[in-house]
């Protein structure tokens, strides 16, 4: 009796030291910690532990929000969370407007600590292509960054950032599922000191694989967003294997 008590809390013991080692390296993982509640308009700023790496307007979806910015319904379409109350959504092409711009939008978060270069780490993205989209985009990336990715230029239409430092690229086909959250997924091994994450498109238009699709929405879709890819996240996790 005594040995498989011991043994049970031995089994328990090394069940919590694994929960440890895996803990998420991502802060405000699904989004669901804000500063406040926003009901009227999109306020990315309420959103804790995440920032806005370029002048681009990346947009925060929150169910308690009545406006064009809620959850499921909003301007780009219909989606619930696949975890709780919240999600973020980012232009990752659009259709060039007489070749003057191209636009893009990001995320960027601080990890909780730096990798290491002797470690491999996981990423999981929840996607989901918003149901106004006219276009769909394989191109989903990750940048990791000792220090923040910011754009050169503070304009409005933004172009795509460049990553000097380690680029991750999903393996996956053109994510055109306007229904389910798409889980991506890749392992890596850092070079060792990145601390910032930041998720979009870095490549131009001319690099992006898109294919256009037939939008899956009702009357309240705009034309302008019949010329783009804007896509929902719904939670980033980032383990150590």
């Amino acid at each position: 009796m005594k040995i498989s008590l011991f043994l049970f809390v031995l089994f328990l013991n090394m069940a919590n030291n694994n929960l440890i080692a895996q803990d998420n390296l991502i802060p405000n993982c699904n989004f669901e910690k804000t500063s406040y509640c926003i009901n009227n308009y999109s306020d990315f700023d309420a959103l804790l532990d995440w920032d806005k790496p370029t002048s681009g307007t990346t947009d925060f979806f929150n169910s308690c929000n009545k406006s064009i910015f809620g959850i499921p319904n909003n301007f780009a379409g219909y989606q619930k969370s696949g975890t709780g109350n919240s999600y973020v959504g980012l232009f990752l092409y659009n259709k060039e407007i007489d070749n003057y711009f191209t636009y893009r939008e990001y995320i960027q978060a601080k990890l909780k600590y730096s990798l290491d270069s002797c470690y491999q780490y996981k990423i999981t993205l929840a996607v989901n292509l918003s149901n106004c989209s006219g276009y769909a985009v394989k191109n989903i990336a990750i940048c990791l960054s000792e220090e923040p990715v910011k754009s050169v230029k503070s304009i409005l239409f933004t172009k795509n950032l460049t990553c000097n430092e380690l680029l991750l690229k999903f393996d996956s086909k053109v994510i055109i599922d306007t229904i389910g959250w798409k889980k991506l997924n890749i392992t890596f091994t850092p070079t060792g000191k990145e601390r910032y994450i930041t998720i979009g498109n870095f490549m131009d238009n001319d690099s992006t694989q898109v294919v256009k699709v037939r939008t899956n929405g009702s009357k309240q879709c705009s034309k302008e967003l019949k010329k783009v890819a804007y896509y929902y996240i719904d939670y980033v996790i980032l383990f150590k294997e």
